[in-house]
């Protein structure tokens, strides 16, 4: 295991959330392994919509799986592995600044805390260059072939199926290239990554990720030793 960050990117229905679904599965299995070696429980935080069946397996497993949703619950995690679904959406490029100082200085030690992310985006250049930056491991998504999302307005899907590319992507040049073009692969040629109704069973593909709730502001003093003056902020 390569604790750090690593991120899936691809469009929407491109299948990053189900390889994300898959990996978070045999990492369960990877945990569970570790306690009978530790016997110090990993803990598994998401913020996908897991099935009950993946649930009830890692109840069987041994596996603590806790569900989150605020920013304010990562500064308190550590030796761990954190799914985030939709990474732009709680680390947006337009209001990075906003998030409260303890977040920020977390995400830049959460690999010395022992904690392993997993994210998922759409577009990275949505998430902030300060958050790209500490990314070690980025796949680009593509779905070539399969069968389209479920949909109560539509047909039943009567066969489940499809085929995806991923293409590894060096986190050096991404994370100061400024367009999808200036990102270079690593490997030329796609690896392939298929899926079946089984796998879609992980999680509901038609879950829908919450906002975070606003995290609270910290109130700084800073005072003047030479007459006393003080300033308040609140970052």
């Amino acid at each position: 295991m390569q604790v750090g960050k690593k991120v899936y990117v691809g469009l929407e229905s491109s299948g990053k959330s189900l390889l994300m679904a898959r990996e978070l599965k045999k990492n369960i299995n990877r945990n569970a392994l570790w306690f009978e070696v530790t016997q110090i429980k990993r803990p598994i935080y998401y913020n996908l919509a897991l099935s009950d069946s993946i649930l009830e397996y890692a109840q069987k497993k041994g596996v603590v799986m806790i569900f989150w949703s605020d920013l304010w619950d990562l500064v308190d995690m550590k030796e761990c592995d954190l799914y985030i679904d939709e990474l732009a959406t709680y680390f947006d490029s337009r209001f990075y600044m906003d998030l409260p100082i303890d977040v920020r200085l977390w995400l830049s030690q959460a690999e010395k805390l022992g904690v392993q992310i997993v994210g998922a985006t759409q577009d990275y250049f949505m998430i902030d260059i300060s958050f790209r930056r500490l990314v070690k491991m980025i796949f680009e998504v593509r779905k070539i072939a399969g069968n389209r999302r479920p949909m109560k307005t539509a047909p039943p899907i009567k066969f489940i199926f499809g085929l995806m590319f991923t293409w590894s992507i060096d986190p050096r040049t991404a994370a100061i290239a400024k367009t999808q073009e200036e990102m270079n692969t690593i490997s030329w040629l796609p690896s392939p990554k298929f899926y079946t109704k089984r796998m879609t069973n992980l999680f509901n593909t038609n879950s829908r990720v919450a906002l975070s709730k606003p995290p609270p502001l910290r109130k700084i003093t800073r005072v003047c030793p030479e007459d006393n003056y003080t300033r308040t902020r609140y970052v």
